[in-house]
């Protein structure tokens, strides 16, 4: 008798049962062996995104809530105001135009006190002399005094003989020739000594400020 597709007798081909020679003991064992997808793999063979990182909760590090963000807008525009008003009123008396002015706060001078204001602290400014000014503020109003003497020895060092305030003798004074000018600017000399008056500039009272025309000396 002719072997059976397992190599042996048919006779023994005929005792096996049908479902193992067609091979469904194979596929009744693959199926139990076959793993449950997991619903993630699910999920990913579906085509849908897949969240890997868990979405932040309200009020977590990193994450503001409204009110917060509020309380921060409101902060932020606080601050730009402040910068405004600051730029506005207290850096208002650095600018001027044209360069031939300077504008200072007149509340920042005291009466009979002169005040010496550097033109380096100035740069637009384009004095037409002196490295500075002595601000004086009377009782009949305001002056401003170039602090180059008028008696400037031209052969002298200018950062030695520059213009000086004396409060003890309230007397402007120069250094180098012992030459000395009263708070109005007038010399205070001897009769009959020639000495002219401080070189001066212009003054103007604007409101809070003064405008001085550092650009052209008073005739």
């Amino acid at each position: 008798m002719p072997a059976g597709p397992g190599g042996h007798g048919g006779s023994e081909d005929r005792g096996v049962p049908p479902s193992f020679r067609s091979g469904g003991q194979t596929q009744q064992g693959g199926r139990r062996g076959r793993r449950e997808r997991s619903p993630l793999r699910r999920l990913r063979g579906s085509g849908r995104v897949v969240p890997f990182r868990r979405p932040r909760q309200p009020g977590s590090p990193g994450e503001l809530a409204p009110r917060q963000s509020r309380l921060l807008v409101a902060a932020l525009a606080t601050a730009l105001a402040v910068v405004l008003v600051f730029t506005t009123f207290v850096l208002r008396p650095q600018i001027s135009a044209p360069s031939s002015y300077i504008v200072l706060p007149a509340a920042q001078f005291r009466l009979n006190q002169p005040q010496l204001v550097e033109f380096a602290s100035y740069p637009h400014a384009l004095p037409a002399l002196g490295t500075g000014m002595y601000v004086v503020r009377l009782t009949s109003g305001w002056e401003a005094f170039a602090n180059v003497p008028p008696d400037q020895v031209p052969s002298t060092a200018p950062s030695r003989c520059t213009l000086t305030w004396s409060a003890q003798i309230s007397r402007f004074l120069n250094p180098c020739t012992g030459a000395a000018w009263r708070i109005d600017g007038t010399p205070a000399a001897p009769a009959g000594t020639r000495l002219a008056d401080l070189s001066a500039f212009a003054v103007a009272e604007q409101g809070a400020f003064i405008d001085v025309t550092v650009g052209q000396l008073m005739p």
